[in-house]
């Protein structure tokens, strides 16, 4: 559409300006912009392609942006449904995330993990996954991952016709989002309250 390449156009603007700048961290911002744009306009290989380039052509990137873009990658393979892929990235991420005692990395990197599992079907090592990240996320109280692991509890419970441990966990996330004030988290366990409401008749 016309929309659609006027913002390819400005995408493409932000990465030569950037590069114009010779400034890595600019740089690196401006090609994973690129490659969500890519992801998200539906071509899925060439975001891929683009993480694996910046990845080669950065090779002294520092460790944390690695594993970030690591987790890019997985992300993109998850929505493909290319587990496999994913999970390679997944524990890629996690490898370096634990090497240099990332928490904040690792908790999410965890809840991204759950989340595959989820969309695969595989409701036992989501679950393991999500509780591995809502420990940690306790520990170093990182309310945003917090929330939004335990509404993905809620979520799977209610999938498994757990409706009170659905209930439970989507009322704590729905609280937590309050208090950090996450109003789109807050809409989104508010929804997945209403659909646990349904099954229960109420």
């Amino acid at each position: 559409t016309k929309a659609d390449n006027i913002l390819t156009k400005d995408v493409k603007q932000i990465l030569a300006l950037a590069k114009k700048t010779g400034k890595i961290k600019l740089i690196l911002s401006a090609e994973r912009r690129m490659a969500l744009f890519e992801f998200y306009s539906g071509k899925g290989n060439a975001a891929v392609k683009r993480c694996i380039k910046i990845l080669k052509e950065w090779p002294t990137l520092h460790v944390h942006e690695i594993a970030s873009v690591y987790n890019n990658i997985a992300d993109i393979y998850t929505n493909k449904s290319e587990f496999k892929k994913a999970f390679h990235y997944y524990n890629l991420a996690l490898s370096v995330k634990k090497q240099f005692g990332d928490r904040y990395g690792i908790a999410l990197t965890y809840n991204k993990m759950g989340v595959a599992y989820w969309k695969q079907g595989n409701f036992s090592e989501a679950l393991k996954n999500y509780f591995l990240s809502v420990k940690i996320s306790e520990d170093i109280n990182d309310l945003y991952n917090l929330g939004w692991t335990q509404n993905n509890i809620g979520v799977i419970s209610a999938h498994q016709a757990k409706y009170k441990d659905a209930l439970v966990h989507i009322k704590i996330s729905l609280k937590i989002r309050k208090n950090i004030a996450d109003w789109k988290g807050v809409c989104a366990s508010y929804t997945n309250l209403g659909f646990v409401y349904v099954h229960l008749k109420n």
